[in-house]
């Protein structure tokens, strides 16, 4: 009897370790790390986490000072989710190429554009000009787009590498005569006396931002990232619903006032639900030709240095049903 509830007991104990040793393993899982850089497009994630749509300690919002810093934590296995444009996606698949788009965050409907001097009126009147641009895919693609408009090669103009943070002190210093931008420095140099040349709604389809990932985290932490999705929808439904409170939040983190974000926001347009499911569901999936369009004029201009595919890119398996 004494032998069989010692057994008995041993029996218990030995449950009871394999409990409390689950418990803390799930415990100690690490939160789900997405980073961003401050941008309107990205902050009903910010919204998500203020609204308390998702739990912050399975999902961790970081917000980084610049896209590349958050393409290069992406890449080193620091972050699991990211929010870049497409092309800083498409670029950084050359070395991640598991990644995969499970979420369009925002479409660039004239938040980029070509502004210029008040004295250059058209885009034929860019020829010989200084004009400031980025090292990114996304400056190179809407300058390409505005000189072909304006029946000008690359080799009709003076190109001056400018960094985002110098795009200001560069036009309002005379060191370019022209400068492909976006908001907010877009606005604020419009209020300087800029003219806007050209933007991303001559553009359309090829500017915009993605929630990207690795194949290897949706198959591990798919729960979080169905959270996080959600979470995104359930925000923006809260800016259709109750816009003032939405926008007053928003600009807290963004550290503007109420006005900037509604200004702000015309530039750019959030598929919802029912566009999300389309564009990466759909048979084909609606984004599938743009994808192919952007990477084969990206490899055009030798912004790409390996062949991409978009067979695998576009992931919609996360997306709520609608």
């Amino acid at each position: 009897m004494l032998k069989s509830m010692h057994t008995f007991l041993s029996l218990c104990l030995c449950l009871c370790c394999l409990l409390i040793s689950s418990c803390r393993e799930k415990t100690l899982q690490p939160p789900l790390k997405i980073g961003t850089n401050k941008w309107i497009g990205s902050e009903t994630l910010y919204l998500a986490h203020n609204l308390q749509l998702f739990d912050p300690q399975t999902i961790r919002l970081i917000e980084m000072p610049s896209a590349t810093t958050v393409a290069r934590a992406l890449r080193s296995e620091s972050l699991d989710v990211a929010a870049l444009t497409l092309d800083e996606a498409l670029t950084l698949m050359q070395f991640v190429p598991d990644l995969c788009i499970i979420l369009v965050m925002d479409r660039s409907v004239g938040a980029d554009a070509l502004l210029a001097k008040p004295g250059i009126q058209t885009l034929a009147a860019l020829k010989s000009k200084r004009i400031g641009v980025e090292n990114s895919a996304v400056g190179a693609i809407l300058l390409d787009a505005a000189l072909r408009a304006g029946n000008l090669r690359i080799g009709d103009v003076k190109l001056v590498p400018a960094a985002v943070n110098l795009h200001e002190q560069y036009y309002l210093s005379d060191k370019v005569d022209a400068l492909v931008t976006f908001e907010p420095y877009k606005s604020r140099l419009l209020a300087a006396g800029a003219q806007n040349l050209f933007d991303s709604r001559d553009t359309p389809g090829l500017i915009m931002d993605v929630l990207i990932t690795r194949a290897s985290v949706v198959q591990q932490r798919e729960t979080e990232l169905k959270a996080l999705i959600e979470a995104h929808f359930k925000a923006l439904n809260h800016v259709y619903r109750h816009q003032m409170e939405a926008m007053d939040i928003i600009a807290s983190y963004l550290g503007v006032g109420r006005d900037d974000v509604g200004r702000l926001a015309k530039g750019i347009t959030i598929p919802g639900l029912a566009d999300n499911r389309r564009l990466l569901l759909g048979k084909p999936p609606g984004l599938k030709d743009g994808v192919d369009k952007l990477i084969g004029m990206m490899q055009e201009r030798q912004l790409l240095f390996m062949k991409i595919k978009s067979d695998n890119i576009l992931n919609g398996q996360l997306l709520p049903y609608e």
